[in-house]
């Protein structure tokens, strides 16, 4: 079984951060539901290998934007 990969989803208008298994259908390895991709304003950040780093990230992000990070719903990474 190949490990788990996650990402990190933010969307600046909106200032959400949510952290994605790669294998989520909202996420499908960085390109899922939201794969299009506006640097600067909406976008997926990953790869990580582990959950401890992608939250890093969401959290950093999070700051910048004032706003908590969240886990998705649907996978629950």
């Amino acid at each position: 079984m190949a490990d788990i990969e996650y990402w990190v989803y933010v969307d600046v208008p909106t200032k959400r951060i949510l952290l994605h298994k790669s294998t989520c259908g909202a996420c499908r390895g960085g390109t899922g539901m939201h794969g299009h991709q506006q640097p600067g304003v909406c976008w997926w950040q990953g790869p990580f290998t582990s959950r401890r780093d992608a939250w890093r990230y969401a959290e950093s992000e999070g700051n910048r934007r004032g706003r908590a990070p969240r886990a998705c719903g649907l996978c629950r990474p």
